[in-house]
């Protein structure tokens, strides 16, 4: 006679999981691969554009050599380009031809739309209903997350078109006094691209025809416009657009604003102090056009990298400024790179609550959350230790070659940072240090969303806590 064993039983006995377990181990086995709702998401579709551009500039028709581009210098291009960063260990003009370049216009334009589009929807995903309601769905919010990430995607897409075609416009119209039509569209084409998308891939400086433009005002002041919008971003602007008055901004946008006037002003100054006397850059101009060089300079060199004058030849204030401008960045949710402007206000703000011995911080009479704070100072000091660990394995990489440690940190700032300002020795690094450079700019990119998705999570509350107790600092 058989004995007969209730199923639980005969779980517990043979090792048969339980049933819920079963089917989690199940789920797992069987999960479906990460969709766009995914943090995850994003880093499979960087990789993707990676490969892809990557095997194209390998391609003989990618470069003037005639032959294979290097593989190491493709995929750097590659990566550089999708990171919207712009360090190159080629020369853009020059090294690549028509088609490599229109490769590096697309790659450019796809991760632009890509890196606005998951940071607004991550954005949207924290807690931010208010703009959510107001910016994307108008009465009713999305049924679902797909659909959400659906709508925010066609608005930008439709936002970074339409400035775009207008930048394009615009400098076509000044760039076809200088050349031959078809030049000046292609110029036009790259330098808005460039430019909007913060890619700093174009140099003005490396091309001997542009260098007589360097010092052309309405040029400046176009491609300045270009990256301070792309640097804003799409959802910091459309709320300036529908509210039309300052005292309807939400308070991310007022200190976005804020925070970048005074970074553009600070650059500005600092660029105009340091190098007013600098023979190799801009001693030479007038007044008004040291001026003007001087805003370009803090706007594009913070977070597109796009520079008028060789920070090679900078003195070395002026590089450790535009190195802390770089880590600071642009407004999240825009294709700016570094710990972005609004986690700086409001650690400054912290700081200034501590010191006036007050509880809470309160800016524009609204409060914001001591937790959002505490997110904040691990969002920079973890920016700060990867910054740290990198450019210590760079040194040491880079100690048989003759770079120095000022050059070293200024290169890897400016990837972490994705910021593609550099003093023209990207291509000096070793073979090492390159790789070490794209890790630095693939991490700059995604890494601190990533980071920032982890830290907004919901979490279960504890049920006890720990005994308070203090501890000495200072």
């Amino acid at each position: 006679m058989k004995q007969f064993i209730p199923p639980f039983r005969a779980q517990r006995r043979f090792g048969i999981p339980h049933v819920k377990w079963a089917r989690a181990l199940s789920t797992k086995i069987h999960r479906p691969l990460p969709s766009v709702t995914s943090p995850y998401f994003p880093v499979a579709l960087l990789g993707i554009v990676i490969l892809v551009s990557t095997l194209l500039l390998l391609m003989p028709f990618s470069n003037t050599s005639g032959g294979f581009t290097p593989p190491l210098s493709a995929i750097f291009a590659a990566t550089s380009a999708a990171t919207l960063t712009g360090l190159d260990t080629q020369e853009a003009i020059g090294f690549w031809t028509k088609p490599g370049e229109l490769i590096l216009i697309a790659v450019m334009g796809i991760a632009g739309i890509g890196s606005m589009t998951f940071a607004c929807f991550f954005i949207s995903r924290m807690g931010h209903v208010s703009n959510l309601t107001t910016l994307t769905a108008g009465s009713a919010l999305p049924a679902n997350q797909t659909q959400l990430f659906r709508q925010i995607f066609l608005r930008i897409v439709t936002f970074a078109l339409v400035v775009q075609v207008i930048g394009f416009v615009a400098l076509l119209v000044r760039l076809s006094f200088e050349f031959e039509p078809l030049d000046a569209s292609w110029y036009a084409l790259y330098t808005t691209v460039s430019g909007f998308n913060n890619g700093g891939f174009i140099s003005l400086t490396n091309s001997n025809e542009l260098v007589p433009l360097l010092s052309d005002l309405p040029l400046l002041g176009l491609i300045t416009a270009l990256i301070l919008t792309g640097a804003l971003g799409w959802w910091t602007l459309s709320d300036v657009w529908h509210s039309r008055r300052w005292r309807k901004l939400q308070l991310n946008s007022k200190l976005v604003l804020i925070a970048t006037a005074a970074l553009v002003v600070i650059g500005s100054a600092g660029y105009l102090l340091t190098e007013f006397t600098n023979g190799d850059t801009i001693a030479y101009l007038p007044i008004e056009q040291k001026i003007m060089v001087s805003i370009f300079e803090a706007t594009s060199s913070r977070t597109a990298g796009l520079t008028s004058v060789g920070f090679e030849d900078a003195r070395q204030g002026t590089q450790i400024l535009f190195t802390a401008l770089m880590f600071i960045g642009g407004a999240a949710g825009s294709v700016a790179g570094g710990i972005k402007v609004g986690t700086l206000a409001i650690i400054i703000m912290a700081i200034f609550t501590t010191i006036r011995r007050k509880t809470k911080l309160s800016p524009l009479e609204r409060e914001i959350p001591d937790t959002l704070v505490t997110k904040a100072l691990s969002i920079v000091l973890t920016a700060i230790a990867f910054t740290i660990c990198t450019t210590i394995l760079l040194s040491i990489t880079e100690a048989s070659s003759e770079l120095e440690f000022s050059d070293i940190i200024f290169e890897n700032v400016s990837a972490i940072s994705t910021a593609g300002l550099s003093t023209g020795n990207t291509a000096d690094f070793s073979n090492l240090g390159q790789i070490i450079l794209m890790v630095s700019m693939v991490i700059g990119r995604l890494g601190l969303l990533i980071l920032v998705m982890r830290l907004t999570t919901y979490r279960r509350p504890y049920l006890y806590r720990s005994v308070t107790e203090r501890v000495t600092i200072g």
